[in-house]
């Protein structure tokens, strides 16, 4: 497992489009959102919705796999449980870059964006600089990022 995944660019989607997936995706392997927008098999004019399962395959292909992460319960949702113990016992799991879905400002919506390990990456082109800090978006779910090795015979 890698946790020097680093962004190697930081990238924000266009105004207006729903591709909040395909840029995460791009910022996690340092590729280019066009070349997410390939492998799904969508032109490029195609502005998203993608989804999750969109996500996991496109890391497979580069190399990674997401999950072993958190989904959070409706009473967490709902601020009926205390949200400054965001994991507890699982507090490594800030050290690795993630795929993290919240919920989005768009009421209804939910909004995918990257945790390199120290800090959000908000694809959101209304987001100043990289990203809002952690405390300021409600985490729907957190699945860390971890690079497949080949054994070395």
């Amino acid at each position: 497992m890698h946790k020097d995944m680093g962004v190697t660019k930081y990238l924000k989607q266009a105004s207006g489009s729903s591709n909040c997936v395909a840029v995460a995706a791009a910022m996690a392997t340092g590729t280019t959102v066009e070349e997410f927008e390939r492998f799904i098999g969508h032109d490029i004019d195609y502005d998203g919705p993608y989804g999750d399962l969109d996500f996991y395959r496109y890391m497979l292909h580069k190399g990674y796999v997401a999950g072993v992460g958190v989904v959070f319960s409706k009473d967490y949702l709902e601020g009926k449980t205390v949200r400054g113990q965001l994991f507890e016992s699982g507090e490594m799991l800030y050290e690795y870059p993630a795929y993290v879905v919240v919920e989005s400002r768009k009421e209804g919506y939910t909004h995918a964006v990257y945790w390199d390990g120290k800090k959000i990456h908000d694809p959101d082109p209304t987001i100043d600089g990289t990203g809002l800090p952690l405390k300021e978006y409600k985490v729907i779910f957190w699945l860390p990022i971890y690079k497949i090795e080949q054994d070395k015979k």
